[in-house]
């Protein structure tokens, strides 16, 4: 599936890493289990899929979550490295996601 690079497929397999299971292996052991899902979704983002401030994964973040964006401008990788991830934290979700779609896949 991975190597597929679809950004559908991997938004829709991202709620099933949010647990840090067996979905995908990171080499990043530092890295939260809460990183997965986000690594999954932003992979997904820079694969493609409509990430900006008024796609369907802002307005889950938001209306299903409870997390909004203080600017109705930002999109969802913004917004994620803005308000879900500690600054000391941003390189490991980068490279989780670098993982995910590998050197070839995504805007690196």
């Amino acid at each position: 599936m991975r190597e597929s690079l679809d950004p559908d497929a991997f938004n829709a397999l991202s709620p099933a890493s949010a647990g840090g299971g067996s979905l995908f292996s990171f080499s990043q052991p530092q890295a939260p289990p809460q990183f997965n899902q986000l690594a999954w979704q932003l992979a997904a983002c820079r694969l493609g899929l409509e990430c900006g401030p008024d796609s369907s994964l802002m307005t889950q973040y938001c209306v299903n979550g409870g997390i909004c964006s203080r600017d109705p401008a930002q999109g969802f990788e913004a917004f994620v490295f803005d308000a879900a991830v500690p600054r000391q934290s941003e390189d490991v979700l980068r490279g989780m996601v670098q993982t995910l779609i590998g050197s070839d896949g995504g805007n690196t």
